[in-house]
């Protein structure tokens, strides 16, 4: 690694760090201002208090996930310094915890549900359907995104890095010979005669 790779590295992680404080600071300042005065109520205190802890671990695991990158056992010449692709994912998957725990209470605090009587029973399970294929998209995505961190901890990308190509091929080769495990006519045939 070179000297200006490193001073890129270095100033890319330095504003990293600047804005993870910059957020603590905007959390905790308002934070303690509205405590001290009194204006949240006892569940908005456990929310605060639970927010708070989770900013501290976020700032916990950068912090043990960047460490992982000073270990002294990168001694070759090919060798090149990286974070522990599980610390990226842990730290990556808390981001997006505590952006869904600030959106889901502060739309929770800007537009609070009402409880409404439904005598339709159609609608309460269409409702009921729509609730969990949201749930199950929303972790869809969390998983999408968390397994990107490993696709960036591990340099995966640069494998097939020709995206939306593979290799610059849309093809990659001929599937239906015997050289892939046989073609599809032959487990027709076999399904045919048996």
């Amino acid at each position: 690694m070179t000297l200006s790779e490193f001073k890129w590295i270095w100033y890319m992680e330095f504003g990293h760090r600047m804005w993870g404080r910059a957020i603590g600071a905007v959390f905790l300042i308002p934070a303690v201002y509205f405590w001290s005065r009194g204006m949240f109520t006892a569940a908005m205190k456990k929310r605060v208090l639970a927010f708070g802890a989770l900013i501290a671990g976020q700032g916990l695991m950068g912090w043990y996930m960047v460490k992982s990158g000073l270990e002294d056992r990168f001694h070759g010449e090919s060798d090149i310094p990286r974070v522990s692709q599980y610390r990226l994912a842990a730290h990556l998957s808390l981001a997006f915890i505590l952006y869904t725990l600030f959106l889901w209470s502060g739309l929770d605090h800007l537009l609070p549900a009402e409880s409404i009587t439904i005598a339709n029973k159609s609608i309460v399970q269409a409702s009921r359907k729509f609730k969990m294929l949201a749930h199950s998209c929303k972790g869809l995505v969390f998983l999408t995104a968390v397994s990107g961190a490993f696709v960036a901890g591990l340099d995966a990308g640069l494998v097939y890095n020709s995206f939306p190509k593979m290799a610059d091929k849309w093809d990659l080769g001929n599937y239906d010979s015997h050289a892939h495990h046989g073609s599809l006519s032959d487990v027709e045939e076999e399904s045919l005669t048996a």
